[in-house]
């Protein structure tokens, strides 16, 4: 029997309204999911910043997707980690 896998498109997209964190962030994405980090864009009013990572394409169980898990989680570990004394953060992220 071949296990044939099927697809789950994990995707983050972050959002902050720090234009120098934006672009720590989107360096630190780029690093561990290069060529999937779309570039920055900067919102119309109030200079919130985006960008998105997208999903590594990979289906499930297969070696690249845990790839691609792994590094999404490390990503997310350290926007998690950027937060304040009060627990607030400067990122948005889904």
């Amino acid at each position: 029997m071949t296990f044939m896998g099927y697809m789950r498109h994990n995707a983050i997209v972050v959002t902050t309204y720090d234009k120098e964190r934006a672009t720590e962030a989107h360096r630190v994405a780029e690093n561990l999911l290069p060529g999937l980090v779309t570039p920055i864009v900067e919102g119309w009013v109030n200079g919130y910043c985006s960008f998105f990572v997208a999903p590594d394409g990979s289906k499930e169980g297969w070696e690249d997707s845990a790839k691609g898990d792994e590094a999404r989680n490390r990503f997310v570990e350290w926007l998690d980690e950027q937060r304040f004394d009060d627990n607030s953060t400067p990122f948005c992220w889904a």
